[in-house]
């Protein structure tokens, strides 16, 4: 809690303290925090868990991986569908994406392929995308017509189903090497609230990951060295945990959030310094410097 006293010149903090959880009287967690240090914060949320910025950052995640939402397929129940389901229907393979099952279902954070390229998990599941026009699916694709009635009327009238066209497209996606949980409670052991998955597998993911896609110079070092992904990885994961708390967002219950353009600003030295010859990509604040 803190209160902003206007003055005739300017305004200024008088900071009581910063408190989280519980109830007014008797929060869960108080901080003190000087106001010298929140006038340059932009985030005041980060407070009063985590601590202040020791020092400022070279590198962020934005400088070496662009950061994406998975998909949303407007009905997971109906367009995610596992092998067995798809064999039982006949459904025609090439309108089927590998896709990850949700982070609890995910036991692993390294997910290997297998020769397909199919990501090597006991539960395979894939998403159904088509382009084609109904026309043409009902013409020369019957089993996969006869799917898609089932999902009539309910599913073409969803929200997101009814602004596309054809109503069964989904969102582009390629496969990342790297995704974020972008929802989670601390683990017990690490005190991670987000996942870092290795992903060597073909698979998209839906949106309760978050996608993590090198951008031009790391996409140069990963094809120069087979062993740079397996290093990037462990160094996401080795950021510390207030760290990264310190750029999402927490809700009741201690639930805690991440959104792209928030994971985007994380401090990333330590993944920079395992490329050599990296160069920090010019920034907006860099012209006025």
């Amino acid at each position: 809690i803190c209160q902003r006293i206007k003055r005739p010149t300017n305004v200024s903090i008088v900071l009581d303290g910063i408190t989280f959880g519980g109830s007014l009287l008797k929060p869960r967690v108080s901080r003190t925090v000087a106001s010298s240090i929140l006038l340059g914060e932009t985030k005041w949320t980060r407070f009063p868990v985590s601590k202040e910025r020791a020092t400022s950052s070279q590198f962020t995640i934005a400088d070496l991986l662009t950061i994406k939402r998975g998909i949303a397929t407007g009905d997971n129940k109906f367009f995610i569908l596992s092998r067995e389901e798809i064999d039982s229907r006949k459904l025609p393979m090439q309108f089927l994406r590998p896709i990850l099952p949700s982070p609890r279902s995910l036991k692993s954070d390294v997910v290997e392929a297998d020769e397909r390229g199919w990501p090597k998990l006991n539960s395979q599941l894939f998403v159904l995308n088509c382009n084609l026009p109904e026309a043409t699916v009902r013409r020369d694709w019957p089993t996969l017509w006869a799917y898609l009635q089932t999902g009539i009327p309910d599913v073409p009238a969803g929200y997101l189903c009814a602004s596309r066209s054809p109503w069964y497209a989904q969102e582009r996606r390629e496969p990342s090497p790297f995704l974020c949980t972008y929802m989670g409670r601390g683990d017990a052991k690490t005190g991670r609230p987000f996942r870092f998955i290795l992903n060597h597998s073909t698979a998209i993911a839906a949106n309760v990951y978050l996608l993590l896609y090198p951008r031009p110079q790391l996409a140069n070092a990963l094809a120069a060295s087979k062993s740079l992904r397996v290093k990037i990885w462990r160094a996401l994961n080795e950021i510390e945990p207030e760290v990264i708390l310190g750029e999402g967002r927490v809700y009741g219950g201690g639930l805690h959030k991440m959104e792209p353009g928030e994971l985007a600003k994380v401090p990333a030295d330590s993944i920079a310094a395992l490329i050599p010859t990296l160069e920090r990509p010019a920034r907006q604040a860099d012209l006025f410097e």
